[in-house]
């Protein structure tokens, strides 16, 4: 298994690093592995190790190892059961417990990789993001939420709903704050809306207060009542969002740039990016009613079609939903994706900013990949259109360029 190791370590560890290298790619011998346990009782040692554990597990893992169908399985199973314990906590005298849930997961890849280990020369395995560069990892559960007075607050990475009802707290009960004074503070009256905010790189999912469930995705926004009132359930959007609405007799309306649906209960996915001046949307199941705010024009919607809004001018045209709706399943779904569109998805999921060498190249893109991957990895599969890519950190911002 090769795994990229970040960062220097001072002379006197070299040998810890040394044994962790062999310890990662399963070359240890015997006796290098009696020496390995006497030296993690000390301290210093452990403490090293966790370090080291800590950064390899942010980089991607060999493609041979992922390959390997029972190996894949293992590591599912470990992921899922050590997800469940990792808390945002600090224990005192002691490293963040994600250090010890990162050394604990790298343990566990090394017994499987020591027991599956492909037969390949390690040797020749070279890390996954020398070839463009640096290498940025994917999004993951990020979001904020903002209050009538403008306060906020940063929502558990290690969840990914919330309840948005009289009291708002995420899918397992917990509430949202970390304190009573907060949590007393923080609850807004029923007649007040607020806004879940998701950040580049980041997703997010609130159940509203008629049970109607929305996945934001990057980079977006949605402001919502904590109860509806009137005749209308009413809520506006920023960006990218995937709606399964309940079935009421009151209609669902959603505002976003230069259109209004209104639904009574369906599935559909918006896409509104107010910096890309176009609005699609696409209906899964259902039916809905669309109006362009600027030619006032009304179009009705049935599955498997889609409304495309720039300006006054509106298109319908009959889509297969599946590369639409991918993000929602945790995929990118390429299927005569326009360079453009391809790299605005990239760019919102892993935070990059994109630029391009000469002009934006006419270029189409074929592919599926999972989103969970790091950048390097999406690239490889892009690359085979020809086009090649580079990526480097300028300012503390990374910077993707396309080369022809």
């Amino acid at each position: 298994m090769s795994l990229y190791i970040k960062g220097n370590r001072l002379k006197d560890k070299i040998n810890i690093q040394e044994l962790f290298k062999l310890y990662r790619d399963g070359n240890l011998t015997e006796q290098q592995w009696q020496d390995l346990q006497e030296r993690l009782k000390n301290e210093a040692n452990q403490r090293e190790w966790n370090e080291l554990a800590a950064h390899s597990l942010l980089d991607p893992v060999n493609e041979n190892l992922q390959s390997d169908d029972q190996i894949q399985q293992d590591l599912n199973r470990v992921a899922d059961q050590l997800y469940l314990k990792i808390k945002p906590v600090t224990l005192r005298k002691r490293l963040p417990f994600y250090y010890s849930a990162a050394a604990a997961i790298l343990v566990m890849l090394g017994f499987l990789y020591y027991f599956h280990k492909p037969k390949i020369d390690s040797a020749v395995v070279e890390p996954m993001h020398s070839e463009f560069g640096t290498d940025a990892k994917p999004g993951g559960n990020r979001a904020w939420l903002t209050f009538k007075d403008g306060s906020k607050i940063s929502l558990d990475e290690h969840q990914d709903e919330i309840i948005s009802k009289e009291v708002i707290h995420y899918v397992d009960g917990g509430l949202i704050a970390d304190n009573i004074k907060n949590i007393i503070r923080k609850q807004p009256s029923l007649s007040d809306s607020i806004t879940l905010h998701t950040p580049a790189a980041g997703q997010y999912k609130v159940t509203l207060a008629d049970g109607t469930k929305v996945l934001l995705n990057a980079s977006s926004s949605i402001t919502y009542p904590i109860r509806f009132s009137g005749a209308n359930r009413s809520v506006k959007l920023s960006g990218e969002a995937f709606f399964d609405v309940k079935s009421s007799k009151e209609p669902f309306e959603v505002l976003s740039e230069n259109q209004k649906i209104t639904v009574l209960g369906t599935t559909f996915n918006v896409y509104a990016y107010p910096d890309e001046r176009v609005t699609e949307t696409t209906l899964v199941k259902g039916q809905v009613k669309i109006r362009n705010t600027s030619s006032n024009k009304e179009f009705f919607l049935k599955p498997n079609q889609q409304l495309h809004i720039q300006g006054e001018k509106s298109t319908l045209s009959q889509v297969q939903v599946d590369p639409f709706i991918a993000w929602t399943k945790g995929v990118f779904q390429f299927k005569d994706t326009d360079m453009y569109r391809a790299m605005a998805q990239i760019s919102r999921w892993y935070n990059v900013k994109v630029w391009y060498q000469k002009d934006i190249p006419n270029t189409t893109f074929f592919g599926e990949v999972d989103r969970d991957k790091s950048l390097s990895q999406v690239l490889k599969l892009l690359k085979r259109s020809g086009l090649n890519f580079s990526l480097e950190e300028k300012n503390n911002e990374k910077i993707l360029t396309v080369l022809p």
